[in-house]
């Protein structure tokens, strides 16, 4: 009977131990009781924050938490800009702006996150207590008035790593957004992603612009669709860059349920802000909304001018199963140089 009542017990164990992993039954309860080294992350990453957070999953050894929904109808343009400073092993900030170039500062930021590898400095004092769920409590503090209103900050601990979260708005908003954030956690006992070899989307372009090369080099780390570019830039351009935008579009991943990626071509910080950059591109599976006569680039392939209310100008065509679009809105860009550009891109793929 002994050894009956043992099994009974040792397999009662197990059960429990093995059934939250295959459940997600382990994110219920509070993580920081059952936290320990393992690593914890986001269950859902909203689209507008698939690129960075799978641009970080290869820049730091921290568990990346973010909230699990963004509310684009707060914004004016329903869109969100998202930046990330330069991370560490042990440490990154996430920025999420309703401008380009924000950099979290108050006129154009929404909120803030910061991870970090706690420090004896990092210890909570808790001068207002707030309970954020699972466990887990914030310290927090209140927004202040000088210049300019400051943040709104909410601290808390999850096992080794300390998180920041600053933020616009109320008091309540803030603690709504630090809750969001906790109850989309998901403790990971299994092998982080953030340690495997970065993902490469192929190079769909025999030749590439020296000047473009980092940021094509990036673009094929963070996106999972077949990289198009122009084989050659107008001369006038000079040391035109590629900047990957990912504030307006989502990138592949395996929980964002779309594939797609944008770029912008300029020189400078024009290079980020889609009005005075050169030309941008966006790529994804989705319907084109052409207007107009069709005009032949190369290959079998036409182009119609798109209906866009992003760009002054552009051009729409379907590329190996492909939506592109191809726009500017810089007056010294013609409706010549994007025809030619776009005859580039096409003729460019291997």
């Amino acid at each position: 009977m002994n050894l009956v009542v043992r099994a009974v017990f040792v397999l009662a164990a197990f059960v429990a131990t093995i059934a939250p992993m295959l459940t997600g039954a382990a994110d219920a309860g509070p993580l920081q009781a059952r936290h320990g080294d393992a690593t914890v992350n986001a269950r859902i990453i909203p689209l507008p924050l698939v690129a960075s957070v799978r641009a970080l999953r290869h820049l730091t050894t921290l568990p990346i938490i973010v909230p699990s929904a963004i509310d684009l109808s707060k914004t004016v343009e329903h869109r969100v800009y998202v930046e990330t400073e330069t991370p560490t092993a042990d440490s990154y900030v996430i920025y999420v702006g309703v401008g380009p170039n924000c950099g979290g500062r108050h006129v154009c930021g929404w909120f803030g996150l910061s991870a970090k590898v706690a420090r004896a400095s990092d210890a909570l004092r808790y001068r207002k207590r707030v309970t954020l769920g699972r466990g887990v409590d914030g310290d927090f503090t209140p927004s202040d008035y000088y210049a300019y209103p400051t943040d709104t900050q909410i601290r808390w601990r999850l096992g080794s790593t300390a998180y920041d979260l600053s933020t616009k708005g109320t008091p309540a908003d803030s603690v709504s957004l630090a809750r969001s954030i906790v109850a989309n956690l998901v403790v990971v006992t299994r092998p982080s992603r953030l340690t495997t070899a970065p993902p490469r989307a192929p190079l769909a372009a025999r030749l590439v612009p020296s000047s473009l090369q980092p940021g094509i080099a990036e673009l094929r780390r963070v996106s999972g669709l077949p990289v198009f570019v122009p084989a050659a830039l107008p001369a006038a351009w000079g040391a035109a860059q590629l900047c990957i935008n990912s504030g307006v579009t989502s990138f592949s991943d395996d929980l964002s349920g779309e594939a797609s990626y944008a770029y912008f071509i300029g020189t400078g910080s024009s290079c980020g802000d889609h009005y005075y950059a050169d030309v941008g591109l966006f790529v994804d599976r989705g319907h084109l909304d052409p207007l107009g006569q069709a005009t032949e680039l190369a290959r079998g392939i036409s182009a119609r001018t798109e209906r866009s209310g992003y760009w002054d100008r552009a051009l729409g065509w379907k590329m190996d199963r492909y939506s592109c679009v191809l726009g500017t809105s810089n007056p010294r860009v013609s409706r010549a140089m994007l025809i030619a550009l776009a005859r580039s891109i096409v003729t460019n793929r291997p």
